[in-house]
Formats: C-alpha cells, sequence, structure tokens
C-alpha cells in the first residue's frame, strides 16, 4: 500500500495559476474552508498541504479529462474532512492542484460558518467517486494510507470503493 504525499510542494507557476482560478472561481468557499475573510495565496498554499496532512481518504488513479479527450497521469488524490481535494504528482509530491469538491452542486459553506462536515458528506463522496469509477472516469485505482484513519462506516464504503 503506498502512503500520502511526504513532502508536497508547489511549483511557483503553478501556485500562483491555481490560486487564480479558485480565487476567481471560488474565493467564497475558499474563505469558508480557511475561516478567513481575506482568501490569499499563501493561505491557499498551507491549505493546500494541510489537506494532505488531515486526510482521510488517499488514493491514486488516472482520472479522464473530457476537453483533452485522454486521461491525466497517474496521481495521488488526498481528501479531508471538509471534502477539499489535493493532488500531487506520484513520484515527486509535487502539487498538481487543490479544489473543494461540490459534486456539480453550490458550495453549502459560508464565510464564518459552524457547519461541520462529516460522515454523510464523506460517504456521498466515496458515492460519487464509485460513480465516476463505474463511468470511466478514474482508472487505475488503488487506495493508499490517509493520514487520519476513517470511522469504521466510511471505512466499510472505502472498501466497497475498492471492491468495485
Amino acid at each position: 500500500m503506498f502512503k500520502r504525499a511526504a513532502n508536497p510542494f508547489w511549483v511557483p507557476h503553478n501556485l500562483k495559476k491555481h490560486f487564480k482560478k479558485r480565487f476567481a472561481k471560488d474565493s467564497h468557499c475558499w474563505e469558508a474552508l480557511t475561516n478567513t475573510k481575506n482568501f490569499t495565496n499563501a493561505i491557499y498554499e498551507a491549505q493546500s498541504k494541510k489537506i494532505i496532512s488531515t486526510c482521510w481518504l488517499c488514493f491514486k488513479a488516472k482520472k479522464y479529462a473530457p476537453k483533452e479527450k485522454k486521461y491525466y497521469r497517474l496521481s495521488k488524490y488526498h481528501t479531508d474532512i471538509k471534502i477539499a481535494t489535493t493532488i500531487t504528482d506520484i513520484k515527486t509530491d509535487e502539487i498538481i492542484t487543490c479544489y473543494h469538491e461540490h459534486h456539480g452542486k453550490q458550495c453549502t459553506l459560508s464565510s464564518g460558518s459552524s457547519k461541520i462536515l462529516g460522515a454523510e458528506d464523506q460517504i456521498e463522496h466515496i458515492r460519487q467517486l464509485k460513480y465516476e469509477l463505474k463511468c470511466g472516469i478514474f482508472k487505475q485505482v488503488a487506495v493508499g494510507n490517509p493520514a487520519q484513519t476513517p470511522a469504521s462506516g466510511i471505512q466499510m464504503k472505502i472498501n466497497e470503493l475498492i471492491a468495485s
């Protein structure tokens, strides 16, 4: 079983590009995730690394890129309790991107929100991953060691995902 990224790092131009994208598209969401009213490049970088160090789900896979009509390279996916994901290069631990998963819906978090995401959100995330695996969006999936051991019910759902 592989491990989560041990020494994650951003290449500066990639960090700048992805921060700009998240700031323009999801700044309200990231302010809620990071509990700040001033979402900055430094906060985005720190949060992306924190996701790896606190992830409850870590897996490696190739994901289909519909616009390019090909699969991205094999990468590690690290997901935290807030369903935020940091993707890293499988060999170098370079951070490729970091985003908050909404599964096609509006972000339900708001700045200053005390909403705590938990098992229900984790199970929904696993259901979505299982669906994406079934549809061929993900391939070559293997689950690794997360930073935090998931609750037994969540672990059961992860095992179902692996068995798919």
